[in-house]
């Protein structure tokens, strides 16, 4: 039912949907319910940005893992919100991104082509490995399966801002703003 809600979504919003986008959402990144609600409150929590919320969230998803180890966008959400504890100073950077990168392989051990952990991993190569060429073929490979999500553009106009290329940065930028203003 989400990827026949998320597809009407994007069709009334005039959002082309790519094959590889298609495919993501007819798959079921878990069969158990009560690690897809646990997922969910993680989500809720975790979007606060709060310190709190942020704990919460990651809780949340510890949770879900402990109930579904085999659940790879929690690994992802988990990752993300060890990431997003670094960037706002309330883990450290060096323990945060380690974390983030851990839970992106975790994710992958489990299927190959997730985007959000390309997403993690692209991120964590640009700000904290200052890695710029295992950022940008992450942050690809993240576009390229999903090239409608939001956090990826606005990723990929941080690298391109990274390599000085401002105006690309800015477009990418403002992408990511209309897919989620």
């Amino acid at each position: 039912m989400e990827a026949e809600i998320t597809g009407e979504i994007a069709t009334r919003m005039q959002i082309p949907l790519s094959g590889d986008e298609r495919a993501h959402l007819a798959k079921r990144p878990t069969t158990n319910l009560e690690a897809y609600k646990l997922y969910l409150k993680a989500i809720h929590h975790a979007n606060r940005w709060t310190p709190e919320g942020l704990q919460k969230g990651i809780a949340f998803f510890q949770q879900a893992l402990e109930t579904d180890p085999a659940y790879p966008i929690a690994y992802s959400g988990l990752g993300y919100v060890y990431m997003m504890s670094g960037f706002l100073g309330i883990s450290s950077p060096r323990d945060a991104f380690p974390k983030a990168k851990s839970a992106a392989l975790k994710a992958f051990e489990i299927e190959e082509d997730q985007p959000r952990a390309h997403l993690l991993l692209g991120i964590t190569a640009l700000a904290f490995d200052w890695d710029m060429a295992e950022a940008k073929r992450q942050l690809r490979i993240a576009l390229r399966l999903a090239p409608n999500f939001a956090i990826s553009r606005w990723a990929w106009g941080h690298w391109l801002l990274a390599m000085g290329r401002c105006e690309e940065a800015i477009g990418e930028m403002k992408q990511a703003l209309r897919l989620d203003p």
